[in-house]
């Protein structure tokens, strides 16, 4: 069974927030606290994968990542981690019909699968 758990964005301090849920609140590894059901609009909530980079990072919603697709010449690739419904997909590029599933991705790219930043503190890698 994969661990449960989730980060936050905070759109008023520009910040990310991890820690653990707890019962719609959020305890921040720095001791902050947020509470979602007093302001559910401040904050944009991202779920833990259950996998883990080729570094050991964890891989969450928002998080973008870079492999070598080994289908295409080992050419480099990368995408957003998004969840569509009932999985977490891959979201190439700016191309809105190219999705490829999270676990295919983590099977052919033969563990080279990398965080690199996330759609809020670094929106240009999707570029």
């Amino acid at each position: 069974m994969r661990e449960i758990k989730f980060r936050a964005w905070d759109k008023e301090e520009k910040s990310l927030i991890t820690g653990d849920d707890n019962q719609g609140s959020i305890f921040g590894e720095e001791g902050g606290y947020f509470d979602l059901r007093e302001e559910p609009n401040r904050y944009e909530l991202m779920q833990f994968t259950g996998l883990k980079d080729k570094n050991g990072k964890e891989i969450y919603e928002g998080d973008i990542l870079k492999w070598q697709d080994f289908d295409f010449d080992y050419e480099k690739q990368s995408g957003q981690v998004v969840f569509e419904p009932y999985v977490f997909m891959v979201k190439m590029g700016n191309n809105h019909d190219n999705y490829q599933d999270l676990h295919r991705v983590e099977v052919e790219g033969d563990n080279t699968i990398e965080v690199i930043g996330n759609i809020y503190e670094n929106p240009e890698l999707l570029k």
